[in-house]
């Protein structure tokens, strides 16, 4: 991603990556479950955790790819304070001392560096003028990309 953002149209880039890892977490779902390789009761968090965290990884891969490392840096920071200050307000706030706390303070924290990582992509892309051609840009990110992304969700 890294690679591919100063060289394709970065709207083009970010739509085909996140039906990428959409792809790969319906994919994924029946895997898991006839594998048995996560708890069922986690099954879902797992899937809808990874998806989050893998759209988040492509908008910090186009920030830093674009050069944008001030956002890339705050929104990368942002994950971690978020989910400790969750967890902190959720053990002693609301004596929430369990594995739903671990996994509610990682929905916040995941969502809100999605959220907040999209308003930067946001001014990325509207500002971007970069023309593409659909089948070399496709045959570009599946060479350079498909791999990177399906490692990022597994």
């Amino acid at each position: 991603m890294v690679y591919l953002a100063p060289r394709i149209n970065k709207q083009f880039l970010i739509k085909w990556s996140y039906l990428g890892v959409l792809l790969i977490g319906v994919i994924s779902y029946p895997f898991l479950r006839f594998f048995d390789w996560v708890n069922p009761l986690f099954l879902i968090h797992v899937i809808v955790l990874s998806l989050f965290f893998s759209f988040t990884s492509i908008n910090y891969n186009l920030l830093l790819g674009t050069e944008n490392i001030k956002a890339y840096n705050l929104i990368q920071n942002m994950q971690t304070f978020i989910q400790v200050v969750a967890l902190i307000t959720l053990f002693s706030g609301f004596l929430e001392k369990n594995i739903s706390a671990y996994i509610l303070s990682m929905y916040i924290a995941y969502i809100s560096t999605f959220v907040t990582s999209c308003f930067f992509v946001w001014k990325i892309i509207k500002n971007d003028k970069q023309p593409y051609s659909f089948r070399k840009d496709i045959k570009t990110m599946f060479n350079y990309g498909f791999l990177n992304q399906l490692s990022v969700l597994i």
